[in-house]
């Protein structure tokens, strides 16, 4: 018998944890409080289970699975943003290549547990069309993590812990920041005006590299190449 939980202001019915029971959420507010993002602090967020660094990475993959199906189920109609998977207190969260392996695993794990898949992960990996897709449901996938300077966009702003934001399609053409909206070059500028006044580098090919596949995992430096990380 499913159990309903508060989740922050939402009622779901599934595993999501409460406010109280999620380190998580408590960890990932410290970036959703720092970064200049217009709009994460209004952002409707539903956490994986805290990372556990005696399992593997497809174990700790298969136990996010129940809670980013509760997302992909719930998103449309409660106007979920976010999923948040943390990794936490691994040696991948201090290297960016290894990090770039694991994101790998994570979305291949999570791309073998969809049931609705017809073609394998990297399927048009380098083409405007491709988005990581998960039970029909289109979503970005930005890596954040402490191996970034503090003036780096995706600087986690919390030691020991990297976080794979997953954003579904829905949420970006909510908030109207969608590829389709006439006025994206603006928007763009003006949220970029907004990282700089924050303190943040900030390159518009953060957000228009011509792959999407490209932005999950930025370099270091925002002006190096692209981290193919599939490879």
């Amino acid at each position: 018998m499913m159990t309903t939980y508060r989740f922050q202001e939402l009622q779901l019915d599934g595993p999501a944890l409460s406010a109280s029971e999620c380190p998580v959420r408590r960890r990932f507010s410290r970036l959703v409080h720092r970064t200049a993002c217009p709009y994460a602090r209004n952002a409707r967020i539903i956490y994986a289970p805290p990372w556990e660094p005696q399992l593997s990475v497809e174990e700790n993959t298969a136990r996010a699975v129940p809670f980013l199906d509760l997302f992909v189920a719930h998103s449309a109609t409660l106007c979920l943003d976010l999923f948040v998977m943390e990794v936490r207190n691994d040696p991948a969260v201090g290297d960016i290549g290894a990090m770039a392996q694991v994101l790998y695993r994570i979305l291949g794990t999570l791309s073998q547990a969809d049931p609705a898949r017809v073609e394998q992960l990297t399927e048009g990996i380098t083409t405007k069309e491709w988005d990581f897709v998960y039970r029909g449901e289109r979503l970005f996938v930005p890596v954040f993590a402490p191996f970034y300077s503090a003036n780096h966009p995706r600087y986690s702003h919390v030691p020991g812990s990297a976080y794979l934001v997953f954003q579904g399609d829905g949420s970006f053409k909510r908030r109207r920041i969608s590829s389709r909206n006439p006025n994206r070059k603006q928007l763009t500028a003006d949220i970029a005006r907004l990282f700089l006044n924050g303190g943040f580098t900030y390159e518009v090919t953060l957000v228009t590299h011509p792959f999407k596949a490209a932005r999950y995992l930025k370099p270091l430096r925002l002006s190096d190449e692209p981290i193919y990380w599939w490879e």
